[in-house]
């Protein structure tokens, strides 16, 4: 069996973090009322692309990340409050 790491102990693991984003971009996506398929289409991806990240199944970019923010209309405030969101599970 192998032992954890020491720098894992406290840190949030990449698949808990992506699932607790997709969460939160989910809920903001349903907020503004839109549906997986238009917000593919304001990303110019597919829904199962939207689909993947609201699961937590798919990874983001930075880029992708920005992006996503943007069709949101995530202001800063908003996108600082989730980060700080996201940030206090990797305690």
């Amino acid at each position: 069996m192998l032992s954890q790491r020491p720098w894992q102990s406290n840190c949030v693991q990449p698949r808990d973090f992506d699932e607790r984003l997709g969460k939160r971009l989910a809920a903001s996506r349903k907020n503004l009322n839109l549906s997986q398929d238009y917000l593919a289409e304001m990303l110019r991806r597919d829904q199962t692309f939207v689909s993947k990240v609201e699961n937590g199944r798919r990874t983001l970019s930075v880029q992708e990340f920005l992006r996503w923010l943007e069709a949101l209309n995530l202001s800063a405030s908003d996108t600082d409050a989730l980060l700080t969101e996201l940030k206090a599970y990797d305690k």
